[in-house]
């Protein structure tokens, strides 16, 4: 493999980027085989020598994993995806690299043609992959519809959670779920949202969780209550 490496250097005067190398050909191997032997193309181009190359995708690399996004734009991200494809992301559409190592070159080609976040990215800032699309899908909204609006986005004020409205977003997720939300239910994001608010917001204008459902006319079930 690494003979094929320095004939394409010869040949063109610089390595291969690994969309060059999508299908095998006469003179290189295809670059699920490099990614299985080297385990990346940054470490193949290091082990040809060619340090300066892979340096500087290491730089493209990191800038796409760098902690650009705050935990609640990462879950306005996945929520994004969910409303735009109908369901969560998986790992291998954010993570190029397994996507390419597990024979998924579209979803790998989709991650470098858009503007989602690594899914590296995403497992620091919430610790696992699960918890972020656990606390994406605690407020997406239904199939079909569109938030009109997305947390950290737009530049706009955000409307304060004022009790009126903690109280119309309690009797919307009734209406939603069948059921009250519990404070569980909003506690998944660590702040606010566009649509419900964090639990502890509500906490801030009633005494108990019980009162807060009473105030919106919802009748609160004993061992549905959480604090």
């Amino acid at each position: 493999m690494l003979a094929a490496l320095h004939r394409w250097v010869a040949e063109h005067g610089a390595p291969p980027a690994s969309n060059d190398w999508k299908r095998a050909s006469e003179t290189h191997p295809n670059r699920r085989s490099v990614i299985d032997r080297f385990g990346s193309w940054e470490a193949y181009l290091r082990a040809g020598g060619y340090h300066d190359d892979a340096d500087a995708l290491a730089v493209r690399r990191d800038k796409r994993l760098a902690p650009s996004r705050t935990p609640d734009e990462l879950i306005d991200a996945i929520v994004d995806w969910i409303e735009d494809h109908g369901r969560p992301p998986s790992l291998v559409d954010w993570h190029p690299q397994l996507a390419e190592l597990h024979g998924y070159p579209d979803k790998a080609q989709r991650w470098h043609a858009g503007a989602w976040p690594h899914a590296d990215q995403v497992r620091r800032a919430w610790g696992s992959w699960n918890n972020a699309i656990r606390a994406a899908e605690a407020i997406a909204m239904p199939s079909g519809l569109k938030r009109a609006t997305r947390a950290g986005r737009s530049g706009r004020p955000v409307e304060p959670w004022s009790p009126e409205r903690i109280c119309a977003a309690i009797r919307e997720w009734t209406s939603l779920h069948g059921k009250p939300p519990t404070s569980y239910d909003w506690s998944a994001r660590l702040d606010d949202g566009p649509r419900w608010p964090h639990a502890r917001t509500v906490f801030h204008h009633w005494h108990s969780w019980a009162d807060a459902l009473r105030a919106a006319g919802v009748n609160p079930t004993r061992e549905r209550i959480r604090r």
